[in-house]
């Protein structure tokens, strides 16, 4: 007997759910389900998934997910859209005579170079299904995960693909022959039978997952064999269980070990169905593919003849759109020329045929232009950024003289562009020019801290936790992004520029206020071991005794290691040259000269040979260690480098730093007493803001 409950009482049971408890349960119990797939207790992952599935608070968070995604309905047309539909959706969760809906096919047709791709979308109710029984697989499957796999998992992403790719490729002994494998129609050919047998979850449940059919035009075609929808919020994570297992596949089939000396030949690195091998020669490698080839048939799967290639390290390879290639020592990354130009025809197309508002067109230039940056920052980027703007310009130019034909160029570009200081024209609204597009030129390029391969999200969530806000305190992004704009990137103890690759981090401007944004400064992590410490003490300091302040020292001075040797504490690695640092941080002259015996002395430590024999060494390169940051960071430049006499020159940079433009408004005649003050409070702002 079916009892249908009135809308009031439902959405006020919508409405009281406890959602902080509710999360709180499920991670308690997801971390359970781990640690019990880790000890491979096969009873016990059974129960605790049933607990998850079947629990009301925990179908609530599959429906608050599914709603939160205002993604369109499925084929039954239904969007739960008031609490009373949430709450009934929720007690409606179950596999009891649970009968998945046919997909809605869609077409996805690139605009570009009009390749078609169909994906199918599920009804609301079995996306909820499919979140609801992701709660209880993905825990089971992320403790037995590929260490080095990293699309569709928690803290992971395409920068760590790329940050362990150059750790692999490092080195005197590192491999130099790569395998990058793609395979043919992933998703669609997986095989259904491989997936019921193997996928730690109610084979039942799934079995309607995999069978639903597609409805495309009105018309329902019955289910196929093999393949997964990728529309389905489950797909991903069944894709990435799937091809689990393969490295140590390839270990065997290469060294007949799953624990081989050579870790570096047959290493391998995944992003979703995109490979990565290292291989020691061509051999191995041709070697690689054949076990590849081996490992997908059993699954229904294939290698891509065409994106399968056997490359050479010193010669390039392209993964995940970025060129890898050796050059001397030095391994390096590059956007892909294809990349490239395909990102520069999308957003000239966008300019050229946008049909909205000025507004409009800046906020969707700027969202693509964001997007792409962001993906690409941390690499060797910063010529592709410029290119990129080059092109953006030309065609927002080529777009205002197209509507204003009859207009004089100049008059153009007065009417839609305004002059920096700098010298550079920015586009932007005629009336607002906080509206303007931006330069990925000014992006910020970064350095990767790449995650811990070991760490699990259900179990070691603080580590997880303190990566998300080191990320954003490192990328600038988040809440961080308006401390950094209100400081114009400079470090709040030095006043000097926080370059790329200078550590940083963000301390509270008061002790006494709690944590937030206005309460935050950015500074170097160097000047944070420079801070001054308080210590507060009940004695009367000025008659303090030298025992009684080595007693109060005694918890801050780190004790010495057995045996009475000092740890000698490094200078973090981008601060090598401190000294020569702190010497020109007091210079005001135009010009400096300067011996390498002088720069030795105030650095306290020898030059390395290569510094007196190539002249490299003393220019600045990304994400290395250079001596140039000592004066790039007090605003000097280098002027003349001579091996022969052993002496460098710098001189004074003024690049960054323009003449201010005074309106003759405010010199040439009386003004109201409150301007002037306003304005000298401004300037003092201005002043202490910029350390000028």
């Amino acid at each position: 007997m079916k009892i249908e409950f009135p809308d009031e009482l439902l959405a006020h049971q919508w409405e009281a759910i406890d959602w902080d408890a509710a999360e709180k349960k499920l991670a308690a119990w997801q971390e359970e389900l781990t640690i019990a797939a880790f000890a491979n207790d096969q009873k016990r992952i059974v129960e605790i998934q049933k607990r998850i599935v079947r629990d009301l608070d925990i179908k609530c968070l599959a429906v608050d997910h599914v709603v939160k995604s205002t993604s369109s309905p499925g084929v039954d047309g239904e969007c739960w859209r008031t609490a009373a539909d949430c709450m009934r959706a929720a007690m409606s969760l179950t596999s009891k005579g649970y009968h998945a809906s046919p997909l809605k096919q869609i077409l996805l047709i690139a605009k570009n170079t009009g390749k078609e791709r169909r994906a199918g979308l599920p009804t609301y109710r079995d996306r909820a299904m499919n979140v609801l029984y992701g709660y209880s697989l993905i825990p089971v499957a992320e403790a037995h995960a590929e260490r080095k796999s990293f699309a569709f998992r928690k803290g992971r992403s395409p920068k760590d693909a790329q940050a362990y790719i150059l750790e692999s490729l490092k080195g005197n002994d590192a491999p130099t022959i790569a395998v990058v494998a793609d395979i043919k129609a992933y998703y669609a050919s997986i095989h259904h039978s491989w997936l019921l047998a193997h996928v730690p979850m109610d084979k039942r449940v799934l079995k309607e997952f995999l069978t639903a059919g597609i409805v495309f035009s009105g018309e329902l075609f019955p289910p196929e064999e093999d393949g997964i929808s990728e529309g389905s919020n489950l797909s991903p994570y069944l894709g990435n269980f799937v091809l689990d297992g393969l490295q140590k596949y390839i270990y065997r089939g290469l060294h007949h070990t799953e624990h081989p000396v050579d870790y570096a030949n047959g290493n391998l690195i995944r992003f979703a169905d995109d490979i990565f091998i290292n291989a020691r020669s061509k051999e191995d490698a041709e070697r690689i593919v054949e076990l590849l080839v081996d490992f997908l048939a059993e699954r229904g799967c294939t290698l891509s003849e065409e994106k399968t290639v056997i490359a050479s390290v010193d010669e390039g390879f392209t993964f995940l759109g970025k060129t890898y290639i050796r050059k001397g020592q030095y391994i390096y990354v590059y956007p892909t020329e294809h990349k490239i130009e395909r990102f520069i025809a999308d957003i000239t197309t966008a300019i050229k045929t946008n049909r909205k508002s000025q507004r409009d067109m800046i906020t969707l230039i700027n969202s693509k232009l964001r997007g792409w940056g962001n993906y690409y920052r941390d690499c060797d980027a910063a010529e592709a950024f410029k290119r990129i703007d080059v092109a953006v310009q030309t065609a927002l130019l080529e777009a205002a003289l197209a509507k204003h034909p009859r207009l004089a160029k100049a008059k153009v570009i007065s009417k839609y562009w305004y002059k920096e200081p700098s010298g550079r024209h920015v586009y932007a609204l005629p009336e607002d020019r906080s509206v303007r597009v931006i330069f990925l030129a000014d992006a910020l390029l970064i350095q990767h801290n790449k995650i811990k391969t070991n760490a699990n999200p259900f179990i070691d969530t603080d580590y997880m936790e303190s990566r998300t806000h080191e990320r954003e305190i490192a990328n600038v992004s988040g809440p961080y992004r308006a401390i950094w704009d209100r400081q114009g990137g400079r470090c709040l103890y030095c006043g000097r520029p926080i370059l790329v690759d200078q550590p940083r981090t963000v301390v509270p401007l008061s002790l006494s206020r709690p944590p937030s944004v206005k309460n935050s400064a950015y500074i170097h992590k160097i000047c944070k071991q420079n801070e001054l410490q308080v210590i507060y003490t009940t004695q009367d300091v000025d008659a303090m005794r030298p025992y009684d302040i080595m007693l109060a020292l005694e918890g801050v001075v780190s004790a010495r290691p057995q045996g009475g040797k000092r740890v000698k504490k490094d200078i973090p690695p981008n601060w090598r040259h401190i000294g020569l640092k702190r010497y020109l941080a007091k210079c005001s002259a135009a010009s400096v000269t300067l011996t390498f015996k002088e720069i030795e002395k105030l650095d306290g430590r020898p030059l390395p040979k290569s510094a007196r024999v190539n002249s490299d060494w003393w220019y600045p390169r990304q994400n290395c260690n250079t001596v140039a940051e000592a004066w790039l960071t007090e605003g000097y430049s280098l002027g003349r480098l001579d091996l022969a006499r052993e002496k460098i020159t710098l001189s004074r940079d003024e690049s960054g730093m323009t003449k201010l433009v005074v309106p003759k408004q405010l010199t040439t005649g009386k003004l109201p007493i409150n301007a002037i003050y306003e304005l000298e409070q401004h300037m003092d702002y201005i002043i202490k803001k910029y350390g000028l």
